[in-house]
């Protein structure tokens, strides 16, 4: 099973104590022996310099590994990229991590989004835009409609999808922003159709989220099966 980010940075915690712990004790020993006890502590200086560049250098290749790797958060499978992607807005930045993620083979976004959040949708859709992203802005009038947004998620895979070239197994799902009930809707609608959902995980600061992770499939057992 593949490490979390918080592994990854307790790893890299563990990882420099230990590296440093055993440099220090074999040079302490040779170098009282080599060149005295006067030009030992300089020297040790040094060396510890040294082995704090290379373990925070080795603990960045393995953030970045484990970023590039397929699985995260519990062995939970990366998605395939998408060529649609459905999202619901949010204050949180994983909506943006969401596209990002797909941007290989990204081309229409569909944002549902409340009168609320209408500034919110408008910042996330000039962003994919610059990623050549075609987006298209569904409003829902109640952020507590759940059949209201499990009419707009279905009519997506079926309607919206379809119209511009995409079968309903070239699009996938985000639930992670919206509220509750827009979530529950959203998983309702791809259960129903046997679509594709994923999440993406967030770190968080007390209350506030900092960084999303690399999203993660949602299996809803029957899910993909017209894929």
């Amino acid at each position: 099973m593949a490490l979390t980010m918080a592994e990854a940075t307790w790893f890299e915690f563990l990882f420099s104590i230990v590296l440093i712990a055993a440099m220090v004790n074999l040079a302490t020993g040779a170098l009282s022996q080599v060149i005295g006890p006067a030009l030992t502590g300089a020297v040790l200086v040094l060396l510890l310099a040294a082995t704090l560049i290379f373990a925070n250098v080795y603990a960045l290749q393995v953030r970045r590994s484990i970023e590039r790797g397929e699985r995260v958060l519990g062995g939970q499978r990366a998605p395939e990229p998408h060529r649609g992607l459905i999202v619901m807005v949010t204050r949180a930045p994983t909506a943006r991590q969401a596209v990002d993620y797909h941007r290989e083979r990204l081309q229409h976004l569909w944002i549902i989004m409340t009168p609320e959040m209408r500034e919110l949708a408008g910042a996330l859709s000039k962003h994919a835009e610059t990623l050549h992203v075609t987006c298209h802005l569904l409003e829902l009038q109640n952020e507590l409609d759940a059949t209201g947004c499990y009419g707009v998620v279905r009519d997506v895979f079926q309607v919206h999808g379809p119209r511009y070239g995409l079968a309903p197994g070239e699009i996938i799902a985000d639930l992670t922003g919206g509220t509750k009930l827009m979530t529950a809707g959203m998983v309702l609608a791809c259960g129903d159709l046997n679509q594709a959902l994923q999440f993406v995980p967030t770190q968080y600061v007390g209350s506030e989220p900092t960084v999303p992770f690399q999203p993660i499939e949602v299996g809803l057992g029957r899910a993909g099966a017209q894929r």
